[in-house]
This record gives structure tokens, sequence and C-alpha cells, in this order.
């Protein structure tokens, strides 16, 4: 009987608690609430500056509009026969960034305009606010020749998340998952709150490049603490159920938007639930007890796995077990076997060949999933529907993505479902180059989301199980910042259209096929247990 409770690894401890223990199943699903803030304050970045028809502020039509007294709408019509071209599109154009020269023009006569000059506007300008009230965009006049400043704050951001992934990956190994969390959290929270207060358009970029570093050191660890709170056969659906709190906050944002349409108040409302769900975390979610042994916590490890074992079907035995597992190792632990994150180093991981090659294999896959996510997210605009429901519908189709995903590994393996997903939205990709239909644009487009979401929820999980207990969290944080370039410049491959209309879709379609072969010279994880020390993660597969 003994030997049937004898405990050689960690992951053994749930052969006796229960591999989706209700303790830390509870703790699991309330920590993730986290993933939904981080993908709501995030993504709200479209709502915050929506592109609105705007024009010049021209006196002399708004003293006409009175003249005639017109109304709102009506104004606004007149408004439009008198710029200097008929565009009824957002894009910065003539129509929007000039204005006819009104001083000593006859409206009684109907002068014709083509006798009258144009200047760029110089009284600023008005936007339609039918559907923004209010928009950082308008507040702060980021059109025409300032209209650079709106994608600068979103690189701005995720340069700021590229450092806080390097950062607080780090600290996370060192200090703790749920201490990083909480730290990072309710520091997002309360810059999110100061920016409500910006008064010039520095301020707020700054603030919130800072924001997107503790975000994302914010939502590493959650992911990190969510797959250690559960057993080896149940670490993928964990993975999975993350992406799908991802996928519920991406559309929750569109909800949020489609109910207040004043940016300040957005944000404040995003805000207070931030605090309710941060308030949830440090009342009701332990630390990882998988990290609290790494670094010999035995009296903190064994008040965790204790109440995990009320749990059980046998209490008490497998305390007993548990403990014995956690006090003899701590018994072992000395300065020369210590596996502390403390005594490791970046460098660690490029140190060892196996682990080496695996990292930039992984890195590489990681800035192409980045790259090819954010680009076709950024262009979903395509798909002709309002802001609000292309934005949802976005979000909706992730949860499929995941949850196939999750299915097909547990069936065939982590490396042909992660190499299949990506090569998957590499041919919808570079296929959208060589059609004009816009509906199977529209729907090879899905496809690429669809195949991009998948692998991306996987490149997190074979991540997570590649890398030793040790380096885990900072082999994240390092391969999350080279993903974050991906995200920095798939803007400025969107922009190549300008040169090549099909240009970008033929790059992220070439790329996305490129990492999907290279996934398939990853070692296969599926139902190992997780790495603990450095020479088990370099002799892995």
């Amino acid at each position: 009987m003994e030997s049937e409770r004898d405990i050689q690894h960690f992951d053994d401890i749930y052969k006796h608690i229960g591999q989706c223990n209700q303790y830390f199943f509870f703790s699991y699903i309330i920590v993730s609430l986290c993933v939904m803030s981080n993908a709501w304050n995030s993504l709200a970045v479209v709502f915050l500056f929506p592109e609105t028809d705007f024009w010049c502020q021209v006196d002399q039509l708004d003293e006409q509009c009175l003249d005639l007294n017109l109304t709102e709408v009506e104004c606004i019509l007149l408004k439009n026969d008198y710029r200097p071209t008929d565009q009824s599109s957002t894009t910065l154009n003539e129509g929007h960034c000039s204005q006819y020269n009104f001083t000593n023009y006859n409206f009684n006569i109907n002068e014709p305009l083509r006798n009258v000059s144009i200047h760029s506007c110089n009284s600023g300008y008005e936007y339609d606010t039918t559907q923004y009230k209010t928009s950082v965009t308008q507040e702060f006049d980021l059109v025409c020749e300032d209209a650079y400043l709106v994608p600068l704050v979103i690189s701005l951001e995720y340069i700021g998340a590229l450092v806080g992934s390097l950062i607080f990956g780090n600290f996370s190994d060192r200090y703790g998952r749920k201490k990083i969390l909480l730290v990072c959290m309710l520091l997002y929270t309360l810059l999110n709150i100061i920016i409500l207060s910006s008064q010039w358009y520095l301020m707020f970029i700054t603030f919130r490049a800072i924001a997107g570093a503790f975000s994302m050191g914010a939502y590493m660890s959650t992911f990190v603490i969510g797959c250690e709170l559960v057993g080896p056969s149940r670490r993928s659906l964990a993975g999975t159920f993350i992406s799908v709190q991802w996928s519920i906050g991406y559309m929750v944002a569109s909800l949020y938007a489609y109910l207040i349409r004043y940016w300040r108040l957005l944000m404040l409302a995003m805000a207070i639930m931030d605090i309710f769900i941060w308030i949830m975390i440090f009342l009701l979610v332990p630390e990882s007890p998988r990290w609290l042994h790494s670094v010999n916590k035995v009296n903190s490890t064994d008040r965790i796995l204790k109440k995990a074992c009320k749990f059980s079907k046998d209490p008490q035995a497998n305390f007993d077990a548990c403990q014995q597992f956690c006090r003899q190792k701590g018994d072992d632990f000395t300065p020369e076997t210590q596996q502390s994150p403390s005594n490791f180093k970046t460098v660690d991981i490029l140190r060892l060949k196996n682990i080496r090659t695996r990292f930039l294999m992984i890195a590489f896959i990681w800035f192409v999933n980045s790259l090819v996510y954010f680009g076709i997210s950024l262009s979903v605009v395509s798909l002709g529907a309002n802001e609000y429901a292309a934005n949802a519908l976005a979000g909706f189709v992730e949860i499929p993505a995941v949850f196939i995903a999750w299915i097909s590994i547990e069936c065939w393996g982590r490396r042909i479902v992660l190499s299949a997903t990506m090569i998957l939205a590499g041919v919808a990709c570079a296929t959208t180059s060589f059609i004009s239909n816009d509906v199977w644009v529209a729907t090879l487009g899905m496809v690429g989301k669809f195949g991009i979401t998948a692998s991306f929820t996987l490149i997190y999980i074979v991540t997570a199980e590649i890398y030793p207990t040790s380096i885990r969290n900072t082999a994240i944080g390092l391969s999350s910042m080279i993903g974050k370039i991906g995200a920095i410049i798939a803007p400025q491959i969107l922009f190549a259209r300008v040169i090549f209309e099909q240009l970008p879709y033929l790059i992220f379609g070439g790329l996305a096929i490129a990492a999907g072969l290279l996934a398939l010279l990853l070692p296969e994880t599926r139902g190992l247990n997780l790495p603990q020390t450095l020479k088990e993660g370099e002799n892995l597969g």
C-alpha cells in the first residue's frame, strides 16, 4: 500500500489529489479571469481610436447653418457639399484635411467652387459623433498630419509589452507567480485610471506604454500559474481555457464599447471590473505549489497541498504522501542541488545545446504567430460589418479554434497539430492574394484567423511543457518578447499594400508555412511530466 503512494516527481502528486483537483480548479477559474481583463484592455484600442468621418471646422459654414435654421443632420450634409472633394471614406484625403477659403465667398449667389482657393484646416476639425460620442482621436485631433500618432501608441504599447515579457518573466520565476501577477495587474489598472485624466496626448501614450508592460507581466504569470495548478493530463485543457478567456474578453470589449460611447467612461468601466477581479485573485487563489516546491518553501507547499487533499478520496493518507515527498526533497536541498530560479540567468537558456536549439525554433514560431495574428486582427474591418460586430466575430471565431486545437493535441500530439494549424493559416493567407471575390477573401481571412489562433494557443502550451520549472517563466517571457516584435511590425507590413496590394498576406502566408514546417522539429510532450531541472529539460525527447 505504501508503494502505491510513493511520489518521485511533483506531477505524481496529482495521481493522489486528482488531475483536476476541485480546489485547484476553482483557483484556476478565478485566476484565468485576469486574461479577460488583459484582452479587453488591449483590444479596446480599436474603440479608443476609431476611424470616424471628420472635416475642417469652417466658421462661415456654421453661420450659414444658423442663417438657414438647419438641423444638425442638414448642417452636416451642407458641410459635405462644401468639401474640396466629395469623398465618403474615412481615409485621410483632401476632402478631410483641407477647406475652401470662404472669406469673400457669397453663398447667396451660389458662386462656383472651382473659383475658390483651397488651404489646410486652420480652425481645427469637426467629427461625426453619431456612433462615438467621444474618442481619443477626436479629443486630441489625431487626424491629417497628426494621424501617425494613432499607430504610434499601438506600437509603443507593444514595445512596453515586449519589455514586460522579459522583465516580469524573470521576476515571476524569482519571486513567485501570484505575487508578480497581483503587482502587475494592480499597477496596470491604476495606470489606466490615471490615463482617464490625460490632458495631453504625450501623457496618454506614455502611461499606455507602461501599462502595456505590466499587462504582459500579469498575462504571463496567469498562464504559468494556471498550467501549474493542474496535472499533466489536464494541462492542455488548462492552456486552452485560458485562450477561451482571451476570446471572451475580445468579445466583451465590443459589448463595453457598444454600451459606452465615451472613451473615458469606457476605460473607467473596464478599470472597475479589473479591480473586482484583482480582489478575487488576492483572496481566493494560492501561490503555485509547484513553484513553492522548486524553491524549497516546504511549509507553504504543505499548507496549499493540505487544502487540495481535502477534496480527494482519502485526504489524510494523500496529504501524508505529499508531505513526505516535500520533506524528503527539502532535506536533500543544498546550495549545490538548489534549483531556485534566482540561481539562473537568462544566458542559461542558451548555454545547453538542446535547450538553445529549441529556444531559437520556438522564438521564431512565436514571432510568426504574433505577426500573423495581429496582422489579420488589424485588417478585420475588411469583413464589411460595423466595428462592434466585426470585433465580436473576430473574437468568436477564436473559441472553436482553441477547442478544436485542444481536442486535436490530445489525439495527435502537440507537434503535429501546431505544425498543421500554422500551415493552414499560411495557406489561407497566401490564397487571399490570388482571389478578388470579397466573400471568399473574408472567408479565407477567418480561416486564417482560426488557424493562427489555434497555433497561438498551442505555442503557449508547448513552451510551458518544453522548458524546466527553474527557467519556464523566463523562457516564456523571452519568447513572448520576440513575439511582440512581430506585433510591432504587423501594421507596417499591412502598410506595404501601397507598394503591392497582395504583399502583406503573401508575407503572412509564407512565414506561417515556414514556421509550421519548423514546428515538426520540436520534441513531442504529450503526457510527459513537466521537467523540473535544466538536466531534465536538456534530455527531454
